[in-house]
C-alpha cells in the first residue's frame, strides 16, 4: 500500500511539473506571437523546455520500470538480464551523461504479464482452502448456537402469581409451626426434645422439621436411651429420615449428619 502511494506521489509531482512547463511554454508562444518573433519560443524550447520535457518523460519510464522490478523481486521472479540490450534502454541527457537504465516497452509488457500470472497462481492456491475455511467457520458458529441454546439446569420459576403466593403461604406456615414447637419446649420441664429448625422444602413442597432428641437425664427417664436425629414432614406427619446415636457420640457429629440430610431436601429438583 505504501509503495503504491509513494509511486502515486512521485507521478503526481511529475504531472504537476509538466503542467507548469506547459503554462510557461504557452506564455512564450503568446509573447512570440505578440512580438512577431518566433525565435523567442524556439530559443526557450531549445535551451530549456525540450530538456525538461525529456527529463519528465524519462522519469516516468524509470518510475514504472523501478516499480515493476521491486514487485518482481517481492514475488521472487527473475530479473531481465542487464546485458540483454533488447530488455533495457538508456540515453544521454543534455550534458551527455547517461540517464540510467530503464526497461524497454516490450520488457515492461512482458514483465507485467509474468507478475500478473504469478499473482493469479498464488490466488488460486488460496482459493482452494476457502470452502474448507468457510465450513469450519460455519461449524463453529453452529456449535456456539447449540451451546447457547442448550438449557442449563436452574431453579424453576413459579408460573403464576397464585403459585408464588401459595409458596409464600407455606413458608409462613413453616415459621408458625417452628414458633409453636419452640413454645412447647419451653413448657416441657424435662426438655426432652430440641427443635433444630423448620424450613420449607421446594423438593417436597412442604414444611420439614429438623430436630434431635436429647435426654439430659436419660438414666432416670429411659434407662440409657440413645439420642436421635430426624427429619419429619410436619404438614402430613411423615417420617423422612431418622438416625439413632449412642449417648457418648459428640453433638457436633450429630449436627453435621443432620445438616447433610437437610441439604438434600432444601435443593429444588
Amino acid at each position: 500500500m505504501f509503495k503504491w502511494l509513494r509511486n502515486w506521489i512521485e507521478l503526481f509531482k511529475l504531472n504537476r511539473k509538466e503542467r507548469a512547463l506547459d503554462k510557461e511554454g504557452e506564455r512564450k508562444r503568446v509573447e512570440a506571437r505578440e512580438k512577431k518573433d518566433e525565435s523567442i519560443l524556439e530559443e526557450w524550447d531549445n535551451n530549456y523546455g525540450h530538456f525538461v520535457y525529456e527529463d519528465i518523460r524519462w522519469s516516468r519510464k524509470k518510475l514504472v520500470s523501478d516499480a515493476l522490478m521491486r514487485e518482481a523481486d517481492e514475488l521472487h521472479l527473475p530479473r531481465p538480464q542487464y546485458a540483454d540490450k533488447a530488455k533495457w534502454e538508456d540515453e544521454l541527457d543534455e550534458y551527455d551523461r547517461p540517464r540510467g537504465l530503464v526497461l524497454t516497452p516490450e520488457s515492461i509488457t512482458e514483465l507485467r504479464s509474468t507478475i500478473r500470472k504469478e499473482k493469479n497462481e498464488r490466488r488460486e492456491r488460496w482459493v482452494k482452502f476457502v470452502p474448507i475455511i468457510t465450513g469450519l467457520v460455519g461449524a463453529s458458529i453452529g456449535l456456539v448456537v447449540v451451546i447457547r441454546q442448550t438449557p442449563t439446569k436452574s431453579k424453576p420459576e413459579p408460573e403464576s402469581i397464585e403459585q408464588r403466593q401459595a409458596i409464600f403461604n407455606k413458608k409462613v406456615a413453616c415459621k408458625r409451626e417452628e414458633e409453636k414447637l419452640r413454645g412447647n419446649l419451653v413448657k416441657d420441664k424435662f426438655k426432652t426434645e430440641a427443635v433444630y429448625r423448620v424450613f420449607y422444602s421446594p423438593k417436597l413442597d412442604s414444611c420439614v422439621l429438623a430436630k434431635f432428641t436429647f435426654y439430659p437425664n436419660n438414666h432416670k427417664r429411659s434407662g440409657g436411651a440413645d439420642e436421635t436425629a430426624e427429619l419429619v414432614d410436619i404438614l402430613i406427619q411423615h417420617q423422612l429420615w431418622s438416625e439413632s446415636y449412642v449417648a457418648a457420640k459428640p453433638y457436633p457429629e450429630v449436627r453435621a449428619e443432620l445438616e447433610k440430610q437437610i441439604k438434600t431436601l432444601e435443593l429444588e429438583q
